[in-house]
C-alpha cells in the first residue's frame, strides 16, 4: 500500500513538473509573440488600417449639381516661388440657365476677369456662355463652350505640349480658400510702396512744408483700382502714414487719377478696404456710376460717391456690421491693408 502510495506521489510529482515546464515553454512562446508583435506593430497596423479603408468612391457624388467651382494654382516657369492662378466659377439653376464669373492671373502678365452667362447643353455635357471680360486694358465679348469630363472643365485651347487645356473641379470651399490666396499675393505684387510720382504731387498741393527729403521717407500705400466702372482709365487710392495727416482714428486717405490731380479727400480712415466685386455685365451698364468703398473707421463705414466725391471724413459715414465683409472675397474685393 504504501508502495502504491510511493508510486503515486511520483506521478503526480511527474505530472506537477510536466505542467510547469509546459506553461514555462507557453509563457516563454507568449512573451516572443508579444515582442515580435510589438515590433512589427506600426506595419500591422498600417495593413489593418488599409484594408478597413471603405472602397473608393466616385467624389463627384460629393459635388454640388448647381454650383461648379474650377480652379488651380501653378508654378510659373522661370519664376521661384511665384504662380499662375485659374478661376472658373458657374451656376445653373432648375432651368438650366448658367451665370459665373472667371479669373486668369499669369505671374508677370496682365490679369484677365469677366462674367458669364449662358446654358447647360444636357446633350453634349457643356456649358455654353457668353464671355464679357476686361483685358489689357480693354472689353472684350466672345462665345465660349465649356465641355465637363472627368471632374474637369476643357477650356477650348491646347498647351504647349498639344494636350487639351483642362481645369479641375474643387469643392467650392476649397475655391474660395484658393481665391483669397490669390487675392493676397494680388496685394503683395500690385500695392505701390516705391513709386513716389503721384504721392509727391498729392503732398506738394497740401502745403504741408514736406522737404523732398521728407517725402522720400514718407510711408505710404498706393492701390490702382477701377471705381467709376470705367476700366479704360484707372483710380488711385493714396494712403499716407505721417503724425502730420493721421490721428488716432485713422490717416488720410486721398483717391487721384493717373496723373495725381486729388478726386476725393477722406480723413479718419485705415485699411482694409475693400470694394465690391461687380460684374463686368453690370459695369458696363452703369459706366459712370462709381462704386462704394468699405474703409475701417471706428468700425467699418460704408463711402459713397455723392456730388462728385467721397465722404470726407470716413467717422461720420454709416456703420456697417463686420458681419457684411465676412462675404469676401465672393461679393468683395481686398484692394488695400497693411503688408506683412
Amino acid at each position: 500500500m504504501k508502495q502504491f502510495k510511493s508510486h503515486r506521489n511520483s506521478l503526480n510529482w511527474i505530472i506537477i513538473l510536466l505542467c510547469f515546464s509546459f506553461s514555462c515553454k507557453q509563457s516563454q512562446h507568449d512573451n516572443q509573440t508579444s515582442l515580435a508583435v510589438e515590433k512589427t506593430s506600426p506595419a500591422i497596423d498600417q495593413s489593418g488600417f488599409s484594408q478597413a479603408q471603405p472602397k473608393s468612391t466616385d467624389i463627384s457624388q460629393d459635388f454640388d449639381q448647381h454650383v461648379f467651382c474650377f480652379a488651380q494654382k501653378t508654378a510659373a516657369i522661370n519664376h521661384p516661388n511665384e504662380y499662375n492662378y485659374e478661376f472658373i466659377k458657374l451656376e445653373k439653376n432648375s432651368s438650366g440657365n448658367v451665370t459665373g464669373s472667371f479669373y486668369i492671373s499669369y505671374f508677370g502678365k496682365d490679369e484677365a476677369k469677366g462674367h458669364l452667362k449662358g446654358i447647360w447643353n444636357e446633350t453634349t455635357q457643356a456649358f455654353e456662355v457668353t464671355a464679357i471680360y476686361w483685358a489689357e486694358g480693354e472689353v472684350y465679348e466672345e462665345q465660349r463652350t465649356y465641355p465637363l469630363a472627368n471632374n474637369t472643365i476643357l477650356l477650348g485651347y491646347k498647351t504647349t505640349d498639344g494636350q487639351d487645356a483642362t481645369l479641375p473641379r474643387i469643392h467650392c470651399d476649397a475655391y474660395e480658400s484658393l481665391f483669397k490666396t490669390y487675392n493676397q499675393g494680388y496685394l503683395n505684387h500690385f500695392l505701390n510702396t516705391t513709386d513716389r510720382s503721384r504721392m509727391k504731387k498729392v503732398m506738394a498741393s497740401q502745403n504741408l512744408g514736406y522737404s523732398n527729403e521728407e517725402l522720400e521717407k514718407l510711408k505710404f500705400m498706393e492701390a490702382m483700382v477701377d471705381l467709376d466702372r470705367d476700366p479704360s482709365e484707372f483710380e488711385y487710392l493714396l494712403y499716407i502714414m505721417d503724425p502730420m495727416i493721421c490721428g488716432t482714428g485713422g490717416c488720410t486717405l486721398f483717391i487721384t487719377n493717373k496723373s495725381g490731380d486729388i478726386l476725393s479727400k477722406i480723413s479718419v480712415t485705415r485699411p482694409p478696404i475693400y470694394i465690391p466685386l461687380t460684374s463686368f455685365e453690370n459695369d458696363q451698364k452703369q459706366k459712370g456710376e462709381w462704386k462704394a468703398l468699405y474703409v475701417y473707421s471706428k468700425g467699418y463705414r460704408l463711402l459713397t460717391h455723392k456730388n462728385g466725391h467721397y465722404s470726407t471724413n470716413a467717422s461720420m459715414a454709416p456703420e456697417i456690421e463686420a458681419s457684411q465683409l465676412l462675404n469676401f472675397p465672393n461679393e468683395y474685393r481686398l484692394v488695400m491693408d497693411y503688408l506683412d
